[in-house]
């Protein structure tokens, strides 16, 4: 039989803490609230590392800390639509005192919102352009419109792996005036 430490000891000691109901129950109560792992340690007056040691080893555990994470972020989600839609009352100072209130809406929080909870709020990321393509073709373009002579072979037209996708609006890609695309598309 070996020895065992000081350490080990109190490692075995604060995980049969957290083996009672009832403290796990305030530190998932404690994780609801805050949605932060070491605060809630704290109200159980445990190390972060014994909370995170504990998870590792303790399937149950591992899902009531997931559960109470997906409380907390809902909680978050409810808090932040409220405060975009109905405000948030703020004093008005005259002097060094308050002579009223105003509501602060947030469109910033509004828009975030939507934009996790509703795609078509989201950005625009799935516009792929492959902007080599024809690249020399554009350039020759360009080069006619300006006058510029070029060698042929400073032109190379790229092989298949040097393509890179990249998002870009398309208006980027080339400064074409309305006649010249006019001629384009006859």
């Amino acid at each position: 039989m070996g020895v065992t430490t000081d350490n080990e000891n109190q490692a075995r000691f604060k995980s049969s803490k957290l083996d009672k109901d009832s403290t796990r129950k305030k530190f998932f109560k404690a994780l609801v609230l805050t949605g932060n792992p070491t605060n809630a340690a704290k109200a159980v007056n445990l190390g972060r590392s014994a909370c995170y040691n504990y998870r590792s080893k303790n399937e149950a555990f591992r899902e009531g800390w997931e559960e109470a994470m997906e409380m907390f972020i809902d909680n978050a989600e409810a808090t932040l639509a409220d405060r975009a839609i109905n405000g948030v009352k703020e004093p008005v100072f005259f002097r060094g005192n308050i002579c009223g209130y105003i509501i602060r809406y947030s469109d910033g929080n509004l828009q975030k919102f939507l934009a996790a909870n509703r795609k078509k709020y989201r950005a625009q990321q799935d516009v792929n352009v492959h902007v080599l393509d024809g690249l020399a073709d554009r350039m020759a373009k360009a080069d006619t419109r300006l006058g510029v002579v070029r060698k042929p072979e400073a032109l190379p037209e790229p092989s298949p792996e040097e393509y890179n996708i990249i998002d870009v609006d398309a208006e980027d890609l080339v400064d074409i005036t309305p006649e010249e695309e006019a001629t384009e598309n006859m």
